[in-house]
């Protein structure tokens, strides 16, 4: 109904007005309206040119920010710029009354107070959790994740960090450019290029889809922790399994190897028969050399000659 009214005016719009409609639901809008209407996408802002805008503004304010800290407020806006201003702003606010110092321009924002801010997990600290799966350690993954928790880091925060970090591993392994990315850390940088070139992608795909199902699971689990480190206990034992296509492998490699063994006196016999002839003859020999032992042990028995038969007397003579 709201849209009807407003289509009448937009059919015959008076000179003196403009009007600028903003939405994120566009399927939402009737076709009547955006047919009368201009339509411009804004696509998301890349994380480094957030980075970028974000710098800029802290230079023409004079306040100081850790160039991580504006990476995580550049990850966390995800491509809005709105977003961005408004976290980096309270990020400064949060840094300010961390320092106990009226003057924004005093504060330094610090990567620790926007983690904290932000509820996320400490980078470095997901990544060392990441090598202990990979590593398959369960006692190393299950410590690390208590840790973070114990930090105040929310369960599902961190599988959903780690669900991020395999995706960038694995796209790092796919276009080994996306390392250079300014929003990354070093420590991203460098852990990741080492991941992408020694994990498979089979490993990441699975890893990625266990952390799909377990966010689920903890965000719905009375007891998100336990919920969690079941999640880890999982993953770090399927870690170091094999993939089925490796498995029916092995299978096809061990078949092959036992067919070729089988295999070999027949070839042997068809390419050298002469060859093969004497070696028949060398495994015929004990069984020949056993049967004449046997032979010449055998009792000799004297044959015995049958009793003669009398002849009927001749009645004649």
């Amino acid at each position: 109904a709201a849209f009807n009214a407003l289509l009448k005016t937009l059919e015959e719009p008076p000179p003196h007005a403009k009007f600028i409609f903003a939405t994120t639901e566009i399927r939402k809008v009737p076709i009547t309206v955006l047919s009368r209407c201009q339509r411009f996408d804004l696509r998301r802002v890349d994380a480094a040119r957030l980075v970028e805008h974000l710098h800029s503004i802290a230079g023409k304010e004079a306040i100081k920010a850790e160039p991580e800290a504006l990476a995580l407020i550049a990850r966390a806006a995800e491509g809005s710029v709105r977003d961005a201003l408004s976290l980096f702003d309270q990020a400064i606010a949060h840094a300010g009354a961390q320092a106990g110092l009226p003057d924004a321009a005093a504060t330094l924002v610090r990567a620790d107070d926007v983690r904290q801010m932000l509820g996320l997990a400490d980078r470095t600290r997901i990544i060392e959790l990441f090598d202990a799966l990979m590593r398959a350690d369960v006692a190393a993954a299950l410590k690390e994740l208590r840790g973070q928790y114990d930090c105040g880091a929310d369960p599902a925060m961190v599988l959903g960090d780690l669900a991020e970090f395999t995706h960038f591993v694995t796209r790092v392994k796919i276009v080994p450019g996306l390392a250079d990315d300014v929003s990354l850390t070093e420590a991203e940088r460098v852990r990741g290029r080492a991941f992408a070139s020694k994990l498979s992608m089979r490993i990441l795909a699975r890893t990625w889809q266990m952390l799909l199902k377990g966010i689920a699971e903890v965000e719905a689990a009375g007891r998100p922790i336990d919920a969690a480190e079941m999640v880890l206990v999982r993953i770090a034992y399927a870690a170091d399994l094999p993939t089925p296509d490796e498995v029916i492998r092995n299978l096809d490699n061990t078949r092959h190897n036992d067919n070729a063994a089988a295999a070999t006196p027949e070839l042997r016999a068809q390419t050298h028969p002469e060859q093969a002839r004497s070696d028949q003859m060398r495994q015929d020999a004990p069984t020949l050399r056993s049967s004449r032992v046997l032979a010449s042990a055998a009792p000799v028995q004297a044959a015995t000659p049958k009793p003669a038969e009398a002849m009927p007397a001749d009645p004649s003579g």
